[in-house]
């Protein structure tokens, strides 16, 4: 069985490049060649359980004959498109991932200030403290005038 290329994984998957690498690492590190057999099996898996955790362990991967394994030695090989420098690829990755995470924070922000009662009763004990600390206070308007005109005679004065 022939080892599929990362741009190949991707297609075959409708995945990412870095999920792509991240799959041919893990088999790597099983000590299975990325074939589409094997591929296929961590694909499942994953869609079973939800993590890669307990792959292979206790036979779950039937399908790959310790023959096989042992006639091919996996090498990884981190293949990019023509052209595109890795480096750039993982900053890209990076970039996009962190965009990501960016979005989501204020889309969550947005939602919570639009409903702050999902917000946890600690969070919206301190916004109510907040609240009763910058809230205007009430006063009599004519002291508030007269303290105002007080105010500006001072500083007529002094000018």
């Amino acid at each position: 069985m022939k080892e599929l290329s990362i741009s190949q994984i991707q297609e075959i998957y409708g995945i990412k490049q870095a999920a792509a690498y991240k799959w041919r690492k893990f088999l790597y590190e099983k000590g299975l060649p990325s074939t589409e057999e094997n591929l296929n099996a961590l694909r499942d898996y994953i869609a079973t359980h939800g993590t890669y955790k307990g792959f292979m362990e206790g036979g779950e991967l039937a399908t790959v004959k310790t023959a096989e394994i042992a006639a091919e030695t996996p090498q990884l090989i981190y293949e990019n498109e023509p052209g595109i420098d890795p480096v750039m690829a993982l900053v890209r990755a990076a970039q996009s991932r962190a965009t990501g995470e960016l979005i989501a924070e204020k889309m969550l922000a947005a939602e919570f200030r639009a409903n702050p009662d999902k917000l946890d009763e600690d969070l919206r004990n301190r916004i109510r403290e907040v609240e009763e600390r910058t809230a205007p206070k009430s006063c009599d308007p004519m002291q508030y005038a007269q303290e105002l005109i007080r105010q500006r005679n001072q500083h007529q004065a002094a000018a």
